[in-house]
């Protein structure tokens, strides 16, 4: 799930929940849920400097995201750039799994979006 803001060019910063593999989401098993903001530019330096942006303002989303979102280099693709969480292992068969990933999606994006 993606959701852009914005021009065009400006799909290579987004919002997202997706499945990672385990190898590349520390404390899973099999697989984990990652959700929250990835900069995806073709060019390292750009995705630095969108994550910067954001950095520069933590003491305002910290409190609001907690100690779970992570800023730093993207999941298995160390030239892009996150603020996320994963969810190691979720249980596929709890029917409220779908919503918690939405709303979580969108306390992401009614957070970060503002600041950047």
């Amino acid at each position: 799930m993606k959701v852009w803001y914005g021009a065009p060019e400006a799909a290579r910063e987004h919002y997202e929940a997706q499945v990672v593999d385990a190898e590349i989401a520390g404390g899973a098993r099999a697989f984990a849920v990652e959700i929250g903001f990835h900069a995806e530019h073709p060019k390292e330096s750009e995705n630095a400097a969108a994550l910067a942006r954001l950095c520069e303002r933590e003491a305002r989303w910290r409190p609001e995201l907690g100690e779970d979102a992570v800023a730093g280099a993207f999941l298995g693709r160390g030239s892009w750039r996150r603020v996320s969480e994963t969810w190691p292992d979720p249980d596929l068969d709890d029917p409220d799994l779908a919503f918690d990933i939405g709303v979580r999606l969108v306390e992401y994006i009614r957070v970060l979006e503002p600041l950047r």
